[in-house]
């Protein structure tokens, strides 16, 4: 086949996949639960990537992964590896630092003098400090970017700056997650995290386990799965979790950061780059590549290895706390004045009047001709509607009538079937979305370069952290040992994802 049409073969498969992920399988397919979903979706971006990189010749496996390797682009690393060769290398030993606290002293020790280590950990201590005080705020309000069904309740109406410091400092959470940052900087953090997340998963997998088999023997036994449990791990796929076109673009800003300041620093030690590129899986970045001579980091010292290896999630670390200015500026100052709030309707119940009339993520406008705009208000109006009334429900879809059934929980109360909730939505103008899809991609960019950083940090095959703990530690008893934990971990906290519907 000639190479045009391949080209041609490639950008029809890279829009039809673009058109699936566009029109977010929620409104597409109803019926599916997440899960499935999120299953479609891999599937897809595997079928179309086996065929891209079949149709172009990529490099790549058969999964539908495959990379996109050049030459150009080397100049330019040359030439920030001249220039900004002490900011990456102070960088690097910063980032150390934020990535395993005082337990990185392992790693300075006889390259650096402890003065100079402890100048390290007081500027490192300062900025943890910093980000233990911004990151619950503006994680708070990532959250409502990311598509999980236990947070569909959680609504931006309810945040605040005051909020979020009140709750911090009337209780130990905040220390306790500073002291262990401290100590063992974020990766121990996530560790910790990681920890409590599976041991709250396990315990209520246990309970409704424990409970069917206390009552087993019955004529109707009682098996209960949970499905309140927030999964500790969750994916990252652009178009159906996270937005579409501000997803991809910040997976490919922070992947360039990540693995261009490898790159960098790597040519500031005098290694040969040989090329660069991007990682694919579908269409959707999943990494980027900066490939070095291996030989020649090998003859490196340690230090300078780790310093490489370091040098990705320090950016990282960086570009988070250069885009948490950005997207607060628009949430205090610019959000207010191109939103509002609003009533939207959370979940409909099957067997009573509003089913498959009503959709969750419709705005109720009226109820029984009263004009609703908070939830305190919807609720003492719904209050008063009894079984038999003739309800009148304006939504922005149209107007709809319902006969009030019965309320098994309080039968001289009358309901429709609906559970309703408060959150904030951008108003439809150009201004507006426009505004909106920045304040998306700077928190995007924000809590992805946090999570992306600490995660490459973790002890695991493929990341960078499985390289400096095996540059640096002598035991791989306890690297092993440390690696099985991790992945248990992180599978026991993506087993809530089987109990979403």
């Amino acid at each position: 086949m000639q190479k045009k049409y391949k080209h041609v073969i490639s950008v029809f498969l890279a829009f039809i996949l673009i058109a699936l992920l566009y029109f977010d399988y929620v409104s597409a397919f109803t019926f599916i639960t997440l899960l499935n979903k999120i299953l479609f979706a891999i599937v897809a971006l595997m079928g179309f990537g086996i065929l891209i990189q079949k149709a172009e010749a990529f490099d790549g496996t058969y999964f539908g992964i495959y990379w996109i390797g050049t030459k150009k682009g080397l100049n330019l690393v040359t030439y920030l590896s001249k220039k900004y060769k002490n900011f990456l290398d102070a960088l690097s030993l910063w980032g150390l630092f934020l990535g395993f606290g005082f337990f990185s002293y392992k790693f300075f020790k006889n390259e650096i003098k402890r003065t100079g280590f402890l100048k390290i950990a007081a500027i490192g201590i300062i900025t943890i400090i910093f980000i233990s005080l911004i990151l619950p705020f503006l994680s708070i309000i990532t959250l409502q970017l990311i598509k999980i069904p236990q947070l569909s309740s959680l609504s931006l109406a309810n945040v605040s700056v005051s909020t979020i410091v009140n709750q911090y400092s009337s209780n130990y959470v905040l220390y306790v997650f500073l002291l262990i940052s401290v100590i063992a900087g974020f990766s121990g953090l996530m560790f910790v995290l990681l920890f409590f997340s599976a041991y709250i998963t396990l315990s209520q997998i246990s309970a409704s386990v424990y409970k069917y088999i206390l009552t087993i023997n019955s004529s109707h036994p009682i098996y209960t799965a949970p499905s309140n449990i927030i999964p500790g791990v969750i994916p990252v796929i652009p178009g159906l979790d996270i937005p579409l076109f501000a997803g991809i673009i910040s997976l490919v800003v922070i992947i360039v950061i990540h693995e261009l300041s490898h790159g960098i620093l790597a040519k500031s030690f005098k290694i040969k780059i040989k090329s660069m590129g991007v990682v694919l899986f579908g269409i959707i970045p999943i990494g980027a590549f900066v490939e070095p001579n291996e030989a020649e980091i090998k003859k490196l010292k340690k230090f300078k290895q780790t310093k490489i290896l370091s040098a990705g999630p320090s950016a990282n670390f960086f570009a988070m706390m250069l885009f948490s200015i950005p997207s607060l500026l628009i949430f205090i100052f610019v959000l207010p004045h191109i939103s509002s709030t609003g009533i939207f309707i959370n979940s409909v119940t099957n067997n009573f009047p509003a089913n498959n009339t009503l959709k969750p993520g419709m705005q109720i406008l009226s109820w029984d001709g009263y004009k609703v705009s908070n939830i305190s208000n919807f609720s003492k109006i719904a209050l008063n509607d009894r079984p038999g009334q003739r309800i009148s429900v304006v939504t922005n879809t149209g107007s709809y009538n319902f006969t009030a059934k019965q309320d098994p929980g309080n039968l001289s109360r009358g309901i429709i079937g609906i559970t309703a909730l408060e959150k904030q939505y951008i108003y439809n103008t150009p201004y507006s979305k426009s505004v909106y899809f920045f304040y998306t991609l700077f928190s995007l960019l924000f809590v992805l370069n946090f999570f992306i950083a600490i995660v490459n940090l973790l002890p695991i095959p493929g990341l960078d952290g499985w390289r400096i703990y095996h540059s640096n530690i002598k035991s791989k008893k306890f690297i092993n040992l440390l690696q099985i934990l991790i992945i248990f971990t992180i599978v026991i906290n993506i087993v809530p994802w089987f109990f979403i519907i």
